[in-house]
């Protein structure tokens, strides 16, 4: 494929220095343009012209090729651990890292993904967290439908667990219940 590419390569730079050049003659009517005649070029010309053109090419090709410089991924995993009451059902959890989602699903059940990023800086966790409320007594609660949202900064390195659970006492009103703590 290489010798391929080089010999028509080699065609298009012999074209490319034996073409004729144009230009536009004016008249006081109209304007119309007409060929000139091709340079002639003696042999020794066009080798240095050829020898530099492919130099040039050889040049590029290897600027091209050239290994660039990659910086190791950190992959940091993350878990986050739903809550365990049965008063609540997990719907839904969405996890954003700076402003990109990395997670978004329906889920019931512990979460473990990896956050993979290539600098060290410290960016903006955010987890929200959809639930709905769950009683075989007090049918009605299953219409509640509750979202906690928590963000931190962290950086990637160590891994980061995420628990929800639910906080407060039976006089907590119920929108304030749920909470999130984070832990590295």
């Amino acid at each position: 494929m290489g010798t391929s590419l080089n010999h028509g390569l080699r065609g298009a730079l012999l074209l490319a220095l034996a073409a004729p050049t144009w230009s536009h003659i004016a008249h006081a009517d109209d304007s119309t343009r007409v060929q000139t005649q091709p340079q002639t070029l003696d042999a020794q010309t066009y080798a240095v012209r050829l020898a530099d053109l492919e130099k040039r090419v050889e040049e590029l090709k290897a600027q091209v090729r050239r290994p660039r410089r990659h910086t190791p991924m950190i992959v940091t995993p993350v878990t986050v651990y739903p809550l365990t009451s049965s008063a609540y059902v997990l719907q839904h959890v969405t996890v954003r890292i700076g402003a990109d989602t990395v997670f978004d699903a329906d889920t019931d059940g512990p979460i473990r993904f990896e956050w993979m990023e290539r600098s060290a800086r410290e960016q903006t966790v955010t987890i929200v967290a959809t639930f709905r409320g769950s009683d075989p007594v007090f049918t009605y609660v299953s219409g509640y439908v509750l979202s906690v949202e928590s963000e931190r900064a962290a950086s990637p390195g160590a891994p980061l667990a995420i628990t929800l659970h639910e906080q407060g006492d039976a006089t907590t009103p119920f929108a304030k219940r749920l909470t999130a703590s984070w832990s590295r």
